[in-house]
């Protein structure tokens, strides 16, 4: 039957057992590079992020006043820590064992932090790309440090809430399947139930016992059940990388137009002439303040910024929020921030997309149904992914004296 046989092919299920119990004795090329690649990201990028994650938890307990940037840079350390130590080894292991042994409960757990990761990494990035541009945006608010670091609290808390959200369904799509695909071989993985499926309708294709009538009854199942890992997996794409994506490019290109914006009224503007000069000074430092801390700026020695607003705050007291000028020297400051964020973005962005582009790009082939079969060859790509939390700690410049 025609119908059916478009089934297999589309999933790349068509080979004969003898073809599958193959790949399972023979240890491929592909599978060698992958595994070197997650050993390089997991001993390489462990000691980073781990000294990371110690020199960040010193640096907020030193800290008078909660720092957001050193907030966002810790929760983006975790994310790493997540990928490097629960998602790396689970492949590795997998790779060289070729089954499971782990137990349902631990497959499941798995199943749900490789995702979970993945969307807290993306979900971060992007929030630190917002935080960064609504500092700008209130650049000269006396009062912006402290809603600084309840936005950013709010950012994270929705962000994990989304990424538990999403990956939940993991624990309910994979368990532990025996006899997966092998007629003759007790094997045992921890698989998605559309891929037992197409194993199980595969299985029934080939055997010339069963009716033509039967398999074009499961063929139309198999349609179904398609459809919906499609639009699962488009959800996923989405989510993990689409909007964050498109998040990251419009936060970082609208900073640098205010950024700029910022830059032409100093050049035009001098201190307020109605309040003493020393007053207006102590207000430029606040608001400088809140701008290098967003931007995750430093000073000329590497520390970072992280000033007391009671030291910036003008002796005098204000019932009502004032609105600083921008001087000359504000917009040499500002003019640095800018320069900074214009490079932090181009870093940020190319290294999101470098290591995450292969992963999705065969993601969305293998739904679209394009290469299947040849796309295999190619799965140690995926594993390009794990470079991003070694080049996390140089992008964020969490090595800097903090």
């Amino acid at each position: 039957m025609d119908y059916y046989d478009n089934i297999t092919d589309y999933n790349g299920t068509s080979n004969s057992t003898e073809n599958h119990n193959d790949s399972m004795d023979e240890f491929r090329i592909e599978d060698w590079v992958e595994v070197s690649l997650y050993s390089v990201a997991f001993f390489v990028g462990g000691p980073l992020n781990i000294i990371s994650f110690v020199r960040l938890v010193k640096a907020l307990r030193r800290l008078k006043h909660p720092s957001p940037i050193l907030l966002l840079r810790l929760n983006l350390n975790i994310a790493d820590l997540f990928t490097l130590f629960l998602y790396v080894p689970k492949q590795i292991i997998w790779l060289i064992a070729q089954q499971w042994y782990g137990g349902d409960v631990l497959c499941r757990l798995c199943a749900f932090f490789s995702t979970f990761c993945f969307y807290l990494h993306s979900f971060v990035i992007a929030c630190i790309a917002i935080d960064r541009l609504m500092g700008a945006w209130n650049i000269n608010s006396v009062s912006g440090c402290r809603r600084a670091y309840t936005r950013v609290s709010r950012l994270l808390f929705a962000s994990w809430l989304l990424a538990t959200i999403l990956a939940l369904p993991q624990t309910l799509i994979f368990k532990v399947y025996e006899n997966i695909g092998m007629l003759d071989q007790n094997i045992t993985q921890c698989a998605s139930f559309w891929m037992k499926a197409r194993y199980d309708a595969n299985n029934i294709f080939l055997d010339p016992d069963i009716s033509d009538m039967f398999k074009t009854q499961v063929a139309m199942e198999m349609q179904l059940l398609i459809l919906y890992e499609r639009w699962y997996s488009v959800a996923h794409l989405v989510f993990n990388f689409v909007l964050p994506t498109m998040t990251i490019f419009f936060s970082y290109t609208t900073l640098l137009f205010v950024l700029k914006g910022f830059i032409k009224v100093g050049a035009q503007v001098v201190a307020d002439p109605g309040s003493p000069r020393r007053n207006s000074q102590q207000t430029l430092q606040g608001d400088l303040h809140d701008d290098v801390s967003s931007l995750g700026m430093s000073k000329g020695d590497g520390t970072e910024v992280s000033m007391s607003m009671d030291d910036m705050r003008p002796k005098r007291p204000k019932k009502k929020e004032q609105r600083a000028f921008i001087t000359p020297f504000a917009a040499g400051k500002i003019a640095k921030a800018r320069k900074e964020a214009k490079r932090q973005a181009a870093l940020i962005l190319l290294a999101f997309l470098v290591c995450w582009s292969p992963y999705y790009v065969m993601s969305i082939l293998k739904v679209a149904g394009v290469f299947h079969n040849s796309l295999n060859q190619y799965e140690f790509l995926n594993s390009l992914i794990t470079a991003n939390p070694i080049i996390n700690p140089i992008i964020y410049g969490v090595f800097r004296a903090v």
